[in-house]
């Protein structure tokens, strides 16, 4: 088992790994969460703090104006140089700017929930919840920074605290009868962790300096906003499904649909943490982007399209976690994990146009995937409700795709479609046997993830892959005497 050194790319890997971590842990605590709560107050209380949570989401990607993204690019950049006095301007420029439009936004939708004001058919209580989910938005920045520097394994961190806080908090609320309140109060504990631990580690790393550079602002919002419009429309597209769901089937039917968005979301995500990370990555390097993101779409692929057939096979078992009642929401969970192939690689041609500096091919993906979306939402929502918000997120998923691999043609950037197919073609030959052969699910987890025993006898995972996955959490030596112990099993799967 050779060395292959440790890489850029490994470095994304475990970045990956532990952003990844973040999601299951929010997603582990979120149906153990609702799980509760929907015991004690019913599956409506979850349709009212999912609304709330999509309101606060497309009102604070409408203030990002793509900041963290930009700011992500330049801070890769400073961190590449080794330039402090870089990363000291950009950050707390961005971040004080941030502060500003955060907190002023947030007031007036307090205020304006305060006056009893209605929004299509938020009450005032939801106005003035969502402002706090708002305030909340700054952390967004200070994020960025600690992506920037790889450090997901701090967000990990945060992120088991935040939800430790909000289910000790939001059930506790429930449980004393505060209903869909408490849930949401509870929720927004994990951006306030998240937000005071960024600020801290930030201190901690290179200081704070009150300062604002207008330059250092109009770089990151030239290279962001081309992100920001795309973004503001990838968050229309994911949000509004759950808001025209809710203005038209009420908030049951919402609940429905916002958990089998949410176990999608944790699918994908097993791609996404490690394809999000390249763009710092690849903005600090001067050669060799398409052969790493290549590389780890390639890898992200190979992790993630089993269990996205797995659950697409047998998606009643997640949902039956929550309660049976939500079992039927399966049929929209299997619509939108048809999206989840497509979704990771438009993901990781975006990340590369953007590192590049292609900000018009950046906003042509974003637009071509979610205004489809938007335009079918009007149409299949109000008929099909939770379904027809499925449906149409999925539809404009390809869109986007279509129009991701013309942008790849155009930078010679050069898809394997042969190998990415073979990775499509395993597990979900194996997932259509379990489905027609009626298999436990136990049975067709075991067959299904054989797949990954198959994509090593294929060639499609290599000893190199392993080696730096590897790589990423272990040290040299110990991968060494891990592979004497297990020389016997490697060999024989490893041809």
């Amino acid at each position: 088992m050779s060395s292959s050194g440790f890489d850029g790319v490994g470095r994304v890997f475990r970045g990956g790994f532990w952003l990844y971590g973040s999601s299951i842990v929010n997603n582990l605590f979120g149906f153990f969460y609702w799980m509760i709560i929907s015991a004690l107050a019913g599956s409506e209380v979850l349709g009212f703090t999912s609304a709330t949570i999509g309101l606060a989401s497309l009102i604070n990607g409408l203030l990002n104006l793509g900041i963290n993204v930009g700011l992500t690019r330049f801070l890769g950049q400073c961190i590449g140089l080794r330039d402090r006095e870089c990363l000291l301007k950009y950050l707390w420029s961005t971040t004080l700017f941030t502060v500003i439009i955060y907190v002023a936004t947030g007031t007036i939708l307090y205020v304006l929930g305060s006056l009893g004001y209605h929004l299509w058919s938020y009450t005032p209580e939801m106005l003035r919840i969502a402002s706090i989910m708002v305030l909340l938005g700054v952390s967004q920045v200070l994020q960025a920074f600690l992506i920037s520097c790889l450090r997901t394994d701090i967000l990990f961190y945060s992120t088991i605290i935040g939800n430790v806080l909000k289910f000790v908090i939001g059930v506790g609320l429930v449980y004393y009868g505060f209903g869909w309140i408490g849930a949401a109060i509870g929720y927004a504990f994990i951006g306030l962790t998240n937000l005071i631990v960024s600020f801290i580690y930030a201190l901690r790393v290179i200081g704070f300096r009150l300062v604002f550079s207008l330059d250092v602002l109009v770089n990151v919002l030239r290279a962001g906003v081309v992100s920001w419009l795309p973004s503001v429309v990838v968050l229309a597209g994911q949000w509004l499904g759950v808001l025209f769901v809710f203005g038209s089937t009420g908030a049951v039917e919402t609940g429905y649909y916002y958990v089998a968005y949410t176990i999608s979301g944790v699918v994908l995500g097993v791609s996404t943490s490690i394809l999000g990370l390249l763009l710092p990555v690849l903005s600090g390097m001067s050669d060799g982007r398409k052969r790493a993101a290549s590389r780890a779409l390639r890898i992200s692929l190979l992790f993630m399209t089993p269990v996205a057939v797995f659950v697409a096979v047998y998606p009643w078992l997640p949902l039956s976690l929550l309660g049976k009642e939500y079992v039927s929401a399966s049929n929209i969970l299997t619509i939108l994990l048809f999206s989840s192939v497509p979704l990771a690689i438009t993901t990781c041609i975006n990340s590369l146009i953007y590192a590049y500096g292609y900000y018009g091919m950046v906003l042509g993906i974003g637009l071509s995937q979610n205004l489809p979306r938007i335009i079918l939402y009007l149409f299949l929502v109000p008929r099909y409700g939770g379904l027809g918000a499925a449906t149409s997120f999925t539809l404009g998923t390809y869109f986007g795709f279509l129009y991701s691999l013309l942008v790849a043609h155009r930078i010679a950037f050069y898809l394997d479609m042969r190998s990415i197919g073979k990775t499509v073609v395993v597990p979900v030959s194996l997932g259509i046997l379990s489905y027609f052969l009626g298999l436990h699910w136990f049975l067709g987890l075991l067959l299904i993830a054989s797949s990954y025993i198959l994509y090593a006898r294929l060639g499609l995972l290599s000893r190199r892959d392993l080696r730096d996955i590897l790589s990423a959490f272990i040290s040299e030596k110990r991968i060494d005497k891990l592979y004497d112990r297990l020389r016997f099993l490697i060999d024989t799967v490893f041809p």
